[in-house]
């Protein structure tokens, strides 16, 4: 069975000060991207097997999110999770538009529905894997999504035009958040429902990511490209936690 893993885009991204073991609350606009996913392929098998690939190539990933979350549900929902499963990565690694959780989220969500088990209201369970998994296995092309990832509600995609600009840097989203230190903003300018105004009147500018500046900080090339493109066009903003800038057109 050949199945698509998409990533995602977060339009703007508000972070808490506050949090909860290592999980900080949340407030963003996801949007399912579909130009961009992997492509995964899953057969039953007499064990688990998982191989990634990137450009016909075996490569090895760290931390495999998808065998974690595979035990994770065998352990709840006491399925079989033996399969041979082939991940074709399109999806820059440690670009921030959810690579490693969206292939988690799709292969489990392939194996729950072959199991017609019932997962929507088991999201705070799938946060432990990863904030974005809830996200992914909502089916929602656009979605507010809060608290620590699990709260997840469809919202209609907004009218705007945007690219993506794509870094050759691994970012770790570990790393960033480690550093992220909550600065006492404009109340009005840090607040959902004013960035979605931004987004609906198109004022880029005022959009923010709390996490870009502990993620520029951080990688100092990463930081050279982003000052040298905000020359040139200021609508950028750097994507989630990683290494992609989106450029608002």
């Amino acid at each position: 069975m050949k199945i698509k893993s998409y990533s995602k885009i977060n339009l703007f991204l508000l972070v808490s000060k506050k949090k909860k073991s290592n999980l900080h609350k949340i407030k963003s606009l996801f949007l399912l991207n579909k130009d961009l996913y992997d492509e995964i392929d899953i057969n039953k098998s007499n064990e688990l097997k998982i191989n990634y690939y990137r450009d016909n190539k075996k490569i090895n990933i760290n931390n495999c999110n998808v065998k974690r979350m595979l035990i994770a549900i065998k352990d709840k929902y006491n399925i079989n999770i033996n399969f041979d499963i082939n991940i074709n990565k399109n999806i820059p690694i440690g670009s921030g538009i959810g690579g490693s959780s969206s292939n988690a989220a799709y292969v489990a969500k392939y194996i729950l529905d072959l199991n017609n088990i019932d997962y929507k209201n088991d999201y705070d369970f799938f946060i432990n894997i990863g904030s974005d998994i809830p996200f992914f296995l909502s089916g929602f092309e656009c979605a507010y999504v809060s608290k620590y990832g699990n709260k997840v509600k469809e919202k209609k995609k907004p009218n705007i035009k945007y690219e993506l600009i794509f870094n050759d840097i691994q970012i770790s989203t570990k790393d960033v958040y480690n550093n992220f230190i909550k600065i006492n903003k404009n109340y009005i300018i840090e607040n959902y429902f004013f960035q979605m105004l931004c987004l609906k009147f198109k004022l880029y500018l005022l959009l923010i990511n709390d996490l870009q500046e502990p993620c520029l900080n951080i990688y100092e090339e990463l930081n050279n490209k982003f000052i040298s493109m905000k020359n040139s066009n200021k609508n950028i903003l750097v994507v989630g936690s990683g290494s992609c800038f989106v450029v608002y057109i």
